[in-house]
């Protein structure tokens, strides 16, 4: 849940959205 929030913008693929 917290790489929501930093990796959800660096990485989406990474989190799936």
């Amino acid at each position: 849940a917290l790489v929501w929030g930093s990796s959800v913008k660096h990485k989406p693929q990474r989190v799936g959205k």
